[in-house]
């Protein structure tokens, strides 16, 4: 007893009988060589389209944190004279919000210090400069 499965005769043949799309249109591509520089024509384009990217944005990060630790300051300075009001409305977790963020952002501040420190390494090392972080010297 045979294994093979019986294919209905209007789709015998028809996997191998359509012809593949090209870039010229649709024919039938009757040598592996032609897939291959149709592969590499495709792949030299994208080559192309990526080398004219833009670099992405590095803006300094320290002032964003700061700003962040400003405006929970502020908020939370600013609902403290309300804070009997706030209980009584049920919203007395306002308060703690703010706390949360301010104390949260001081190590997001510290992240972003040390990642402001790498970016100006990154950038001195590209351009060939032999400064520091701090701005010093290196080797005096």
């Amino acid at each position: 007893m045979s294994t093979a499965t019986a294919v209905p005769a209007a789709y015998a043949g028809a996997v191998n009988d359509r012809p593949e799309p090209t870039a010229t249109g649709s024919k039938a591509i009757s040598s592996g060589d032609a897939r291959t520089s149709d592969k590499d024509a495709r792949t030299s384009d994208k080559d192309a389209r990526t080398s004219d990217k833009p670099e992405p944005l590095d803006p300094p990060m320290v002032p964003l944190a700061l700003a962040g630790l400003a405006v929970w300051a502020i908020v939370g300075l600013a609902l403290l004279p309300l804070r009997s009001r706030l209980a009584a409305d049920g919203h007395s977790s306002w308060l703690w919000t703010c706390l949360a963020g301010f104390l949260l952002g001081i190590p997001g501040l510290l992240v972003m210090a040390r990642h402001d420190a790498n970016r100006r390494r990154r950038r001195a090392a590209a351009t060939g400069d032999v400064r520091g972080a701090d701005g010093e010297q290196a080797g005096r």
